[in-house]
């Protein structure tokens, strides 16, 4: 169920990838060539756009083990100290998206019930451009607490790759 929700947020990313080469196109063609950009172009990519495409996926990019990560010592230590790493990388990991995400949802929540909006000419939900953080930030709990059984009873690191 979990990767089928990855699924859904890569397909949404690429969209959003596609919005933002378009938009920021016609922007560029629309200044350079009429003197006209696009009103709204950078607040809706910068603050809507790109958290929508970098967020959600935080769960699917651990999934494949596409994070930035330095295992020079790590690979040289005994499976049993590997283990007791991996477990507390998850654990802390949960600790510390799960507060980012708590705190993150109570933001939203909050912009969604008092209709805050940005200010400039197109007046834009600040609760839209909130959300995608508190959640990606379940997803990635999601995915580590899904993980956390297997790397107690094995020493094989999850699977890796592209499931999707």
């Amino acid at each position: 169920m979990l990767n089928r929700i990855d699924t859904f947020f890569v397909g949404l990313a690429c969209l959003s990838l596609f919005a933002v080469m378009t938009i920021v196109g016609i922007d560029a063609l629309g200044r350079n060539l009429f003197d006209q950009p696009i009103t709204g172009a950078y607040v809706l990519i910068e603050e809507y756009l790109m958290p929508a495409m970098i967020f959600p996926l935080i769960g699917y990019v651990w999934l494949i083990r596409a994070h930035v990560g330095i295992s020079l010592l790590r690979d040289r230590m005994p499976s049993a100290i590997r283990r007791v790493l991996r477990v507390s990388d998850t654990l802390f990991g949960l600790l510390i998206f799960g507060l980012i995400t708590y705190v993150g949802w109570q933001n939203t929540v909050a912009a969604y019930q008092g209709g805050e909006l940005t200010s400039g000419l197109i007046r834009w939900p600040i609760w839209l451009a909130l959300v995608w953080m508190p959640l990606g930030g379940s997803l990635f709990c999601l995915r580590l607490l899904s993980e956390l059984p297997g790397l107690l009873t094995r020493d094989t690191p999850p699977p890796s790759g592209d499931p999707i």
